[in-house]
Protein backbone atom coordinates (compact mmCIF):
# COMPACT_ATOMS: atom_id res chain seq x y z
CA UNK A 1 0.00 0.00 0.00
CA UNK A 2 2.83 2.28 0.79
CA UNK A 3 4.63 1.52 -2.10
CA UNK A 4 1.74 2.58 -4.04
CA UNK A 5 1.25 5.69 -2.73
CA UNK A 6 4.89 6.56 -3.96
CA UNK A 7 4.33 5.01 -7.39
CA UNK A 8 1.61 7.19 -7.67
CA UNK A 9 2.93 10.35 -5.85
CA UNK A 10 6.07 10.47 -8.40
CA UNK A 11 4.93 9.16 -11.34
CA UNK A 12 2.59 12.25 -11.50
CA UNK A 13 5.45 14.22 -10.29
CA UNK A 14 7.49 12.66 -12.91
CA UNK A 15 5.02 13.60 -15.88
CA UNK A 16 4.03 16.75 -14.44
CA UNK A 17 7.96 17.86 -14.74
CA UNK A 18 8.88 16.39 -17.65
CA UNK A 19 5.94 18.11 -19.37
CA UNK A 20 5.85 21.32 -18.17
CA UNK A 21 9.96 20.97 -18.08
CA UNK A 22 10.73 23.23 -15.18
CA UNK A 23 8.23 25.78 -15.22
CA UNK A 24 6.39 24.01 -12.22
CA UNK A 25 4.31 26.02 -9.76
CA UNK A 26 4.82 26.64 -5.79
CA UNK A 27 1.22 25.14 -5.31
CA UNK A 28 2.09 21.18 -6.89
CA UNK A 29 5.74 21.58 -4.99
CA UNK A 30 3.59 22.22 -1.48
CA UNK A 31 1.44 19.50 -2.43
CA UNK A 32 3.69 16.93 -3.10
CA UNK A 33 6.08 18.02 -0.17
CA UNK A 34 2.64 17.45 2.09
CA UNK A 35 1.35 14.27 0.77
CA UNK A 36 5.19 12.79 0.71
CA UNK A 37 5.63 13.79 4.52
CA UNK A 38 8.70 15.85 3.57
CA UNK A 39 7.85 18.82 5.75
CA UNK A 40 6.91 16.92 8.55
CA UNK A 41 10.11 14.94 8.47
CA UNK A 42 12.36 18.21 7.89
CA UNK A 43 10.17 20.16 10.67
CA UNK A 44 10.79 17.38 13.46
CA UNK A 45 14.46 17.19 13.00
CA UNK A 46 16.66 19.84 15.47
CA UNK A 47 19.19 19.79 12.53
CA UNK A 48 19.57 20.61 8.87
CA UNK A 49 19.20 17.19 7.09
CA UNK A 50 20.82 15.90 3.65
CA UNK A 51 19.04 14.32 0.93
CA UNK A 52 20.10 11.18 1.26
CA UNK A 53 18.89 11.02 5.42
CA UNK A 54 15.59 12.95 3.68
CA UNK A 55 15.46 9.93 1.23
CA UNK A 56 15.91 6.55 4.01
CA UNK A 57 13.89 8.89 6.44
CA UNK A 58 10.79 8.60 3.37
CA UNK A 59 11.81 4.92 2.19
CA UNK A 60 11.68 6.25 -1.15
CA UNK A 61 12.59 3.44 -3.61
CA UNK A 62 16.24 3.67 -5.52
CA UNK A 63 14.90 4.28 -8.61
CA UNK A 64 12.51 7.17 -7.21
CA UNK A 65 15.71 9.27 -5.79
CA UNK A 66 15.99 11.15 -8.39
CA UNK A 67 12.63 12.51 -8.37
CA UNK A 68 13.01 13.56 -4.56
CA UNK A 69 16.07 15.63 -5.71
CA UNK A 70 14.58 17.30 -8.24
CA UNK A 71 11.52 18.17 -5.71
CA UNK A 72 13.82 19.25 -3.19
CA UNK A 73 15.87 21.55 -5.55
CA UNK A 74 12.54 23.18 -7.06
CA UNK A 75 11.35 23.87 -3.26
CA UNK A 76 14.61 25.23 -2.45
CA UNK A 77 14.34 27.35 -5.77
CA UNK A 78 10.55 28.31 -4.62
CA UNK A 79 12.14 29.73 -1.14
CA UNK A 80 11.06 27.14 0.94
CA UNK A 81 13.95 25.45 1.89
CA UNK A 82 17.72 26.28 2.14
CA UNK A 83 20.38 24.39 0.58
CA UNK A 84 23.05 24.62 3.17
CA UNK A 85 26.67 23.95 2.23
Amino acid sequence: MEEDKWDLTLIWFERFVSTLEGMIGEEWCIKWAIELGILDIVHNRAQPITLPHLVLALQVPQAKVACVQRLMRLLAYNHFFVKLK
